[in-house]
């Protein structure tokens, strides 16, 4: 599918957990992100991409660019076959 489903929620752990159990699939892991957000992807068993997030700190965007570029300048894990 093409598109996502954002949601922006106050308790995206507790949201996350229900849709796994419930039967999403991860697409994504839920984690902290560099722009300030807890944010992750999942599969609904009917195939639907859903992003969800959270605020958790509010960062400027000078301070976002800062922020990636740490990230992005990190050589990716080798990934195992």
């Amino acid at each position: 599918m093409p598109i996502a489903i954002h949601l922006v929620l106050d308790d995206v752990d507790s949201f996350w957990e229900r849709a796994v159990a419930a039967g999403a699939t991860v697409a994504m892991q839920l984690a902290d992100q560099f722009w300030g957000d807890r944010y992750g992807q999942l599969l609904d068993p009917y195939g639907h991409k859903w992003s969800l997030g959270q605020e958790k700190i509010k960062l400027t965007e000078e301070e976002i660019h800062e922020a990636a570029k740490l990230v992005f300048a990190k050589k990716p894990e080798p990934v195992a076959s």
